[in-house]
């Protein structure tokens, strides 16, 4: 972290001990996880008493931080403001990406002990939720060998064929994270993170280059194999399969959070 870092840090702290409507500060991003460079932001959550959150949703007022045209800060300042009871629904239906962002956070000003006690028991709930991997591997599977195969029906709808090509990389990054126990950050940081794990496909990257450069069926066919065969012990009833597939297509019919949201 970089002394400008720091001082932007120090500033923040000392601008919510000043502001009563402040009741904590969640350091987030890059220089929480201790992966930021010399020219990362500053990422914070700005948890706000219910009134000033109310007056902020009026005016869909959520930013909190430096604005393009100000240098309020050393370091840019990228900050949501939050009420507390967000925290709480994290915790209960937060996606991944969100539990992802917190599960990497620290508390850097606090004025309601509940904060940090609130922030502990995500983070908790996300180590907990490793029960639930094989359920997640084999969707995932199955989600991505779905759209592998429905491409060979579609001979014409060329955007549906492409598609079909980026959902079958999407699930197979998903399967790859999930795997390695690894939270799904977000589709912009993805990669990144796969970057980081320790079991990955060989040649995975400049496959997925090829496959988007050309979109056809061969470059798919054999990205699908590698991946095939790096999840080659997932073996389940083929009914169970086609049963993640239906569940993830009901979102469209009953207002189901289709998986991949998850």
């Amino acid at each position: 972290m970089t002394k400008e870092q720091s001082e932007t840090i120090r500033q923040i702290q000392l601008s919510a001990e000043s502001d009563l409507s402040i009741l904590g500060v969640i350091l987030c991003g890059s220089l929480a996880k201790a992966t930021g460079t010399a020219q990362s932001d500053v990422d914070v959550i700005v948890v706000v008493s219910d009134e000033v959150y109310d007056q902020k949703k009026v005016n869909k007022d959520f930013f909190w931080g430096t604005d393009f045209d100000n240098d309020k800060f050393p370091v840019e300042v990228d900050g949501k403001i939050v009420p507390k009871e967000f925290l709480e629904k994290v915790k209960i239906q937060g996606n991944e990406s969100i539990k992802y962002t917190l599960y990497f956070s620290e508390v850097i000003f606090s004025r309601d002990s509940e904060i940090d006690l609130m922030l502990e028991e995500i983070k908790s709930s996300i180590k907990n939720g490793i029960s639930q991997k094989d359920m997640k591997i084999k969707k995932f599977y199955s989600m991505m060998k779905s759209s592998r195969f429905s491409f060979e029906s579609e001979s014409d709808n060329t955007f549906l064929k492409h598609k079909l090509i980026h959902d079958t990389v999407y699930y197979a990054c998903r399967l790859i994270l999930t795997m390695n126990d690894r939270l799904f950050p977000c589709v912009k940081n993805m990669f990144k993170e796969i970057e980081t794990c320790g079991r990955v496909p060989e040649k995975f990257f400049s496959t997925i280059d090829r496959l988007l450069l050309s979109y056809s069926e061969e470059a798919l066919r054999i990205f699908y194999d590698i991946m095939d065969n790096f999840s080659k012990n997932i073996h389940f009833d083929n009914r169970i399969r086609k049963g993640y597939v239906i569940e993830n297509e009901l979102f469209w019919f009953h207002n189901i959070i289709p998986f991949y949201f998850i």
